[in-house]
């Protein structure tokens, strides 16, 4: 995902846009993209051991008693405070 921040940056910055001062921007998957880029992102950091685990739960479940339908799923997060989104006042 934070991939595809990157390319809306440059597109961003191609465009005239400044970021944070215009637009902010925030990503989800903390990848180690979110640091090398200029800004670098914002992101929301999940527990991805504890999705993979749950996910797979779920899963298993489903396999055993066939239809079984789910709704959301939380699993907590933590935003990491970069450069690419603006504090407000």
């Amino acid at each position: 995902m934070t991939r595809l921040l990157i390319l809306q940056l440059e597109k961003l910055k191609s465009s005239g846009y400044k970021v944070p001062d215009d637009v902010s921007v925030l990503g989800f998957d903390d990848s180690l993209h979110a640091v090398l880029s200029q800004p670098k992102i914002t992101t929301v950091r999940v527990n991805l051991e504890e999705m993979g685990r749950r996910t797979a739960k779920m899963m298993v479940e489903k396999i055993k008693q066939g239809e079984k339908h789910y709704g959301k799923m939380l699993i907590k997060g933590r935003i990491i405070i970069r450069e690419s989104v603006k504090a407000l006042k």
